[in-house]
């Protein structure tokens, strides 16, 4: 998209800097040693609703699991209702939100479910300098480079491409070489679901390129990230173009490029470098510049995958067992 850029179907950890800090109306700066960071505040008003259908000749009961904002020192959500009533709230080992809706519906009936809450996201931009850039210390990169199901760090292919094109002895210069090297080599389109980074790389002529939306680039990223020693991880929420803006997805619509006129649903990548903590990593909001450290409050993170993971990017919103998600819609507004 134009600002958007690309989008597909389908957080922010705190940096903890010791610092002085200046306050104006709605920007915030900080200063790190001689590092700089500007912080950009806005809330938003979220109505959310969801659709689930029961396509089986049975009574389904089940809890869903609707995904919450979590709070950070860089976020904060404040729950005002849903409907129906949650039983309770629950967290994953990443600290991810969930609400706990026990839900009873009948052979073919439809079920809507409602929430309405705001959300503050504190857009930031740090300015770096390599000069100052840390490898982890061996507790973070421990967790944070190893593989999974999406991330396979012992393939060949990805291993020898990590070290021919972003290998480095300062942690942002590989991390500036592999979000570059995404962006020049990237093909484009929305395919839906989850393929991990073993098949997000493709051949393209006499060389490799990557194959899908953003789900694949993150993935991608953060695969060729954890083999280099980079700690790595994925944040979902949404990518907006405006500040007031409806997002809607028929999940039983197959539209192609023309699902992102009015569905941002998005992911992209964290990394942590000391001595800032984890930092983001945006590819597709300008395509002739990868954004490190460069956070827009047009972001608006739901939660992060480092060791926990959801499937589809459409599955981390509302995740049912047996029942069938039909449709989403999340209108943004200005909140207080």
């Amino acid at each position: 998209m134009e600002k958007r850029y690309i989008i597909t179907t389908i957080l922010l950890l705190a940096f903890l800097l010791p610092s002085n800090t200046i306050v104006y109306k709605d920007r915030t700066t900080e200063a790190l040693a001689e590092t700089r960071i500007e912080y950009y505040n806005y809330t938003y008003m979220v109505y959310e609703k969801a659709l689930l259908v029961n396509k089986l000749d049975r009574v389904v009961r089940e809890y869903v699991y609707v995904s919450i904002p979590r709070n950070t020192s860089r976020v904060y959500c404040r729950i005002l209702n849903i409907e129906p009533k949650p039983l309770r709230f629950e967290s994953d080992e990443e600290g991810n939100v969930f609400a706990l809706i026990f839900v009873e519906v009948e052979p073919g009936d439809k079920l809507w479910i409602n929430l309405t809450y705001t959300i503050k996201v504190s857009g930031y931009k740090v300015f770096l300098k390599k000069e100052e850039a840390l490898w982890p210390p061996l507790d973070i990169a421990r967790i944070y480079t190893d593989d999974s199901i999406y991330w396979n760090i012992d393939n060949e292919t990805l291993r020898n491409l990590a070290y021919n094109v972003a290998y480095s002895d300062n942690p942002l210069e590989t991390a500036e070489k592999i979000a570059r090297w995404i962006q020049d080599h990237l093909i484009y389109e929305i395919t839906g679901g989850r393929r991990g980074s073993d098949h997000a790389i493709v051949k393209k002529g006499l060389g490799l390129a990557v194959h899908g939306d953003c789900v694949e680039v993150a993935d991608t990223y953060v695969t060729m990230a954890r083999i280099l020693g980079l700690p790595a991880r994925t944040v979902f929420g949404f990518l907006l173009t405006t500040y007031e803006e409806k997002h809607w997805l028929n999940a039983s619509l197959q539209e192609g490029m023309n699902l992102l006129t009015h569905w941002g649903g998005h992911m992209w990548v964290q990394i942590y470098v000391p001595p800032w903590g984890w930092i983001d990593v945006e590819m597709l909001e300008d395509l002739n510049q990868p954004k490190i450290g460069d956070f827009t409050n047009l972001h608006v993170p739901f939660g992060v995958e480092g060791r926990t993971f959801y499937g589809s990017g459409l599955l981390e919103f509302i995740i049912p067992s047996y029942l069938e998600l039909e449709y989403i819609e999340l209108d943004f507004r200005r909140g207080d």
